[in-house]
Formats: structure tokens, C-alpha cells, sequence
């Protein structure tokens, strides 16, 4: 899949994150941003925040609200992999 994707370049797509790595919150399916309605750290605190999601060049998240609309995505077929054992 490189360089069509986690490669920062013409042609490309790089999802970009601004982390916060002081911020403090407590993990709840409540605030996740996807049609799942539970999580295996439902009610874990944990240290560190994404305040901003890029991506495609676009700003998706920004402080907790999501700003992407369905159908955003995109998919990229990829080869099939070599066994490696």
C-alpha cells in the first residue's frame, strides 16, 4: 500500500494527529466516533488526547466532534501477503 497511504507526499494519504499527551480522560463507547456501542476499556482513565484528526487533509475531528460525513472513506486494495514462515 505505500505510498498510497502512512506516507506524507503528493499522491498520498497520511492521517495526522495532535496529541495532547497531558490531557487526562476516561475511555466510554459514548464518545467513540464509530457504530460500535461498547469497549473493552469502557471506564479505564488514561493519560493522553487526540484534539485534532486530519485526514486526507481534511480536519475530521476536532476536540471530541467529528466533522467527517459517511461514505468519506476510501478503499485501498492491497496485495496479498507472502507467507513468511
Amino acid at each position: 500500500m505505500f505510498t498510497q497511504k502512512s506516507y506524507i507526499g503528493p499522491g498520498s494519504e497520511a492521517d495526522i494527529i495532535i496529541f495532547d499527551p497531558a490531557q487526562n480522560q476516561v475511555i466510554s463507547a459514548a464518545h467513540h466516533h464509530m457504530k460500535c456501542d461498547y469497549s473493552a476499556y469502557e471506564g479505564m482513565e488514561i493519560t493522553g488526547r487526540c484534539e485534532k484528526v486530519f485526514l486526507r487533509g481534511h480536519l475530521v475531528i476536532d476536540k471530541g466532534v467529528s466533522h467527517v460525513k459517511e461514505g468519506f472513506g476510501s478503499f485501498i486494495k492491497r496485495k496479498a501477503c507472502e507467507n513468511i514462515f
